[in-house]
Formats: structure tokens, C-alpha cells, sequence
């Protein structure tokens, strides 16, 4: 940490969230992709425009595809589908060393290719 200038995460340069969250439906389902299930969430936001017509943003948790669920970044989803009126998937890929290279990254893969069809 003492490689970071001073004063890098003070309260100065936080933003207030001033954004309704409770505008946004979850939906947590089991999405059958590639023969197995993986389960995501998807956060739509319950403004007028048509769901078919909103940009969808596939969000993949960090951790380097060892660490995360789909809690992992709950708020920042809330935010930006609710400020940018999109719909977001969050997907909960298969996790290291329980399942080794490639699984995540394949789990991925396969969350972004099912949303765009």
C-alpha cells in the first residue's frame, strides 16, 4: 500500500449513489449452456422501454476465476442497470480448483454467445 499516493481512497472521492435501486427485478434462474447448468442473474431495470430493445452487459465477477459468486459486485450491477437503463446478466462460472482450466473461461464464453443469439 505504500506504493499508492497518498490520499487515493479518501472520503473525498467517493461518489453518493443517488440512484432508486429498488427500480430493478432480479431474476435468478439456472441457464442451461454448453449441456450444463450455470446459474446467473440478471438484473432489468423497470423503466417504460421494452426489454427487447435494452442493451444487455454480460458481467463476469472478479477473482480470476478462483474466487466470487454472484453477490460479488451485487450494488455496482444495481447501479449501472438502473443509470444506463440496460439489462445485465451476471453469471456464477465454475470455479478453480474444483474445476480446472478451462471451465470458467468456457462458462464465459458461453454466457456471452447464448446472449447474443
Amino acid at each position: 500500500m505504500s506504493s499508492l499516493p497518498y490520499g487515493i481512497f479518501s472520503p473525498s472521492r467517493t461518489v453518493p449513489v443517488k440512484t432508486r435501486l429498488s427500480d430493478i427485478e432480479l431474476v435468478l434462474a439456472d441457464q442451461k449452456l454448453d449441456g450444463h447448468y450455470i446459474p446467473v442473474l440478471s438484473y432489468v431495470p423497470t423503466s417504460d422501454t421494452s426489454p427487447n430493445s435494452r442493451p444487455v452487459l454480460v458481467y463476469l465477477h472478479l477473482g480470476g476465476f478462483l474466487f466470487g459468486d454472484l453477490e460479488s459486485g451485487d450494488l455496482y450491477c444495481r447501479v449501472l442497470a438502473s443509470r444506463l437503463d440496460l439489462s445485465i446478466l451476471k453469471v456464477d462460472y465454475r470455479l478453480a480448483p474444483e474445476w480446472p482450466f478451462p471451465h470458467g473461461v468456457n462458462d464465459s464464453y458461453d454466457a456471452v454467445e447464448w446472449v447474443s443469439i
